[in-house]
């Protein structure tokens, strides 16, 4: 039973991590069907990483940007609701590691002066955020790998 716990919780062991916000939600059709590219752009730098997200993913990411209301409560929804219950403060997402495909992502909170992090899945963890306004973060070296550096005069984006 504790192994599992461990695996879902960690404590804040670095600061290396860089901030990004969305930049543009993009629409890919193909022959293979529609799919959708979530821009993320390096604060202050021409340097994006892009994320690729099935429909469902995107939906709430774009239902939380323009505020409009759930007919029921979303798991993002309701682990916010679980953490500031429980005296907590969500301070960041952090975008940890990528492997095979797979964004590892935690939600930071702060609790009586510790940092905790929650793993969370990618799309709710920007679902989360983004009402929360809270900043998304991702690890330095992540952000060279998968980041494209792109000219600031390019009207590519």
């Amino acid at each position: 039973m504790l192994g599992g716990l461990v695996s879902l919780f960690r404590l804040k062991l670095d600061n290396n991590y860089s901030q990004v916000y969305i930049r543009k939600i993009a629409e890919n059709n193909s022959p293979l069907g529609t799919d959708y590219t979530l821009l993320l752009q390096l604060l202050g730098q021409d340097t994006f990483i892009p994320v690729k997200l099935p429909f469902d993913s995107v939906q709430n990411i774009v239902m939380v940007s323009e505020k409009k209301e759930h007919i029921r409560p979303h798991i993002y929804d309701t682990l916010r609701r679980t953490i500031v219950g429980l005296g907590a403060i969500p301070k960041a997402v952090l975008i940890a590691m990528y492997s095979s495909g797979i964004f590892y992502t935690f939600i930071q909170v702060e609790k009586d002066k510790k940092l905790l992090e929650i793993d969370i899945k990618f799309s709710d963890a920007i679902s989360m955020a983004v009402p929360c306004n809270i900043p998304i973060l991702i690890e330095k070296n992540l952000s060279k790998i998968l980041g494209i550096d792109v000219d600031s005069k390019s009207e590519v984006f």
